[in-house]
């Protein structure tokens, strides 16, 4: 799987019935058939309803979720991480050469568009009002990675940019003004957004993340590694504030692309 994503209103069974939906959309409509084939799932993302999924590689195409009716199509060359704002109505979408774009849902007219200097962009989340943007990057040249957070209405960078020692591999806002983010050499550490300050002892997990998740109320944290041997990976479960392995390694005989939580945070997917 190059790209996984929940559906927070079928969690269990989720695989199955996506197939299912998938084989109903090619029966329906013939130009999912068209995009789903030839993209392969590089980057999606379900509204926080479940109701629409937004796919996207050389543009981006959002498709209700229960017919496979297509929605909306935005244009936007080689699109990284999407995700829908909290109400459903707005997407944020990563591109390359550092643009981001936020666009309306329904009718995928653009909103705004913001070009940063770091293009590696790893994952994106909105703040529970849907008013700020967390963004975290890779890192380039031998440099740590990074995270800044946005207003969502103007595109405008709010506080410090944040500085790792590592790539940022996941994050998400946390309570009033700060958030938390996690390292790809397995630091969970919470920032204040203004300031950038680190605030407490980072909490340690494992080194060589490639990517992580953490559930909705942020009590569990997983991520995935990848063998030396490039020839499989392990996906891990672990306590958010203490660090502590809750699961794992649970091995893979294939490398790990993706992983996600349900919205309950009782299921973990990973492919």
């Amino acid at each position: 799987a190059r790209a996984l994503e929940l559906c927070p209103s079928e969690a269990v069974g989720l695989e199955r019935d996506i197939r299912a939906n998938i084989a109903m959309w090619r029966q329906r409509l013939v130009a999912v058939d068209h995009y789903w084939t030839r993209l392969h799932g590089h980057a999606l993302a379900f509204s926080p309803d479940g109701s629409k999924l937004a796919v996207g590689d050389r543009e981006i195409h959002v498709i209700s979720a229960d017919t496979g009716q297509l929605i909306a199509v935005h244009q936007q060359s080689n699109a990284g991480p999407i995700v829908f704002s909290p109400d459903g109505e707005r997407v944020f979408s990563a591109g390359s050469e550092g643009k981001w774009e936020i666009w309306q849902c329904d009718t995928g007219q653009l909103l705004q568009s913001v070009t940063h200097s770091n293009p590696s962009c790893r994952f994106v989340a909105f703040s529970p009002d849907g008013r700020q943007i967390l963004i975290g990057s890779s890192g380039d040249l031998g440099r740590g990675g990074s995270c800044i957070v946005c207003d969502s209405d103007t595109g405008q960078q709010v506080g410090a940019t944040l500085r790792l020692n590592s790539g940022a591999v996941g994050g998400a806002f946390r309570g009033a003004g700060d958030i938390v983010v996690i390292s790809s050499l397995g630091a969970i550490q919470e920032f204040d957004v203004r300031s950038g300050d680190v605030k407490g002892v980072p909490a340690a997990i494992q080194s060589g993340l490639q990517s992580a998740a953490l559930c909705r109320d942020q009590t569990f944290v997983a991520g995935h590694t990848r063998n030396p041997s490039m020839t499989g990976g392990d996906a891990w479960l672990w306590d958010m504030k203490t660090g502590t392995v809750v699961s794992g390694p649970m091995h893979h005989n294939a490398v790990i692309q993706a992983l996600d939580f349900s919205a309950d945070g009782t299921v973990v997917a990973t492919g």
